[in-house]
């Protein structure tokens, strides 16, 4: 992984962090949350909007025939956690932010897409023929002027 790479992994990190930290204090101030996920409340406070409504990862996507569109960026949230080793970080000398922190430190982010970033074949297969047409307009009409000039 180039060094670009993992700063824009960790910047990711950081600001899943950080929503995931909105969603705790949401679910602790309002008892309607209190059955939900971190995840859930993240798609649903963060990333859902009239756009976006369904999402799933490249593989459930791909499970039900979607395309993802090319250039689409991923909705990052948490996958489930890593097993710790027997040791345990100390955390006595760490900061009140810094131990909140630590907490994530060993959850993988899993990647979803929106609907609105994802493509059928049947749309692509229309769009495809969409554009031929266009093509062959433009083209008919060329051909007509340039066999025009050379009569």
């Amino acid at each position: 992984m180039s060094e670009s790479s993992k700063k824009e992994a960790n910047l990711k990190r950081e600001q899943l962090i950080e929503k995931s930290l909105l969603a705790r204090e949401m679910r602790e101030l309002n008892p309607a949350l209190e059955e939900s996920t971190i995840n859930e409340i993240v798609i649903e406070y963060f990333y859902s909007d009239d756009e976006n409504i369904e999402f799933n990862t490249f593989k459930q996507w791909k499970a039900q025939g979607a395309i993802i569109k090319k250039g689409s960026e991923s909705f990052p949230v948490w996958g489930q956690p890593l097993k710790l080793d027997k040791k345990e970080v100390d955390t006595s000398k760490m900061s009140e932010e810094e131990k909140e922190k630590a907490k994530y430190k060993y959850w993988p982010i899993c990647h979803l897409f929106s609907n609105n970033q994802v493509r059928w074949p049947e749309e692509e297969k229309a769009q495809d023929e969409a554009e031929k047409a266009t093509t062959k307009e433009i083209k008919e009409p060329i051909g007509e002027i340039v066999l025009d000039e050379l009569l």
